[in-house]
């Protein structure tokens, strides 16, 4: 299972009733959208094989993902955060899952990449991560 935590522009504070439901389908929509994509970049699409349920859940940043892996038979795989502006923020959601999950957590750290690679990759697309041959690069 797939998961992806979003909250709403701003939080959820008292204007939480005020939004149209459009907008907040919209939002829906996008966390959906960044979700398929995050398995397309990783993965290349879902596995073949393998049964992936992807959801997205509204939720405060690390409270979804320890109420959908919430037996104790669950194995939560979370990144272990990084290096840059946001790595305060991702390293509260990792302390959070830390703290409340009833299951076990795989935290996996972000392995270190050299500037002038992570340039390069940043700016790859996934084709020319394509096997040579036929159907890849080569072929």
């Amino acid at each position: 299972m797939a998961v992806h935590e979003w909250h709403p522009p701003g939080g959820r504070g008292p204007d939480r009733g005020r939004i149209p439901p459009s907008l907040v389908e919209l939002w829906e929509n996008l966390a959906s959208a960044r979700l398929e994509t995050a398995l397309d970049t990783a993965f290349g699409g879902r596995p073949a094989g393998v049964r992936t349920d992807l959801v997205t859940i509204e939720s405060l940043p690390g409270r979804g993902l320890c109420a959908v892996a919430d037996r104790n038979d669950d194995l939560l795989v979370i990144g272990a955060g990084g290096r840059g502006p946001w790595k305060r923020l991702r390293g509260r959601v990792r302390r959070h899952v830390l703290a409340k999950s009833c299951c076990p957590v795989l935290t996996v750290p972000t392995p270190f990449v050299p500037w002038r690679e992570g340039r390069r990759l940043r700016r790859a697309s996934p084709s020319d991560f394509a096997p040579a041959g036929p159907g890849g690069r080569d072929g």
